[in-house]
Formats: structure tokens, sequence, C-alpha cells
């Protein structure tokens, strides 16, 4: 989870022969967040619902406002009220 800031997928968190009872456990505890489908935090990281859907759709492409609000970071929050992506 250093590696990735924080943030580890179910996939992983299998390859590590870690069982679902135990992540269970510990989103129950307080000390893991289910941020999204098969996703999972720490507690202290900022949900990022780019970086959730990225994780999800491993082949989607930002496009449109989005892709120029993630381009620069100056756009204003308002230009990108709808996440938009495609899916191949």
């Amino acid at each position: 989870m250093i590696k990735n800031k924080g943030v580890i997928t179910a996939k992983e968190i299998s390859n590590e022969n870690i069982s679902s009872g135990i992540i269970s456990y510990l989103v129950k505890k307080g000390s893991l967040v289910h941020s999204s489908r098969g996703i999972y935090t720490l507690p202290n990281v900022i949900e990022d619902e780019f970086l959730n859907l990225q994780v999800r759709f491993k082949r989607g492409i930002f496009s449109n406002e989005t892709a120029l609000f993630l381009w620069k970071d100056y756009w204003n929050e308002y230009l990108c009220q709808r996440i938009k992506i495609i899916l191949f």
C-alpha cells in the first residue's frame, strides 16, 4: 500500500493471499476504507474518484473536459462537473 500511496485493489489483496474476512475486519475496525468496488484505502487517504475509475477501468480513457481538467491543473472545477470516460 505504501508504493500505491495508500490504495490497494481486491486483486492485489487476493494475490497476497489475504482473506476477505481479514479485509472485512479491517474495514469494520476503521483501519481500511472501502473506497469503491474492489478498491480499499487507508483512512487518511483522500478519496480520488479519478483514480478509482482508472483502477476499475484499466482501458478507459478520460475524454473531453475531464481530460482537460486532468491535463491542466488550473482549470476550474465547475468545467468538469461530470466525468466522461470512453470504455473499450
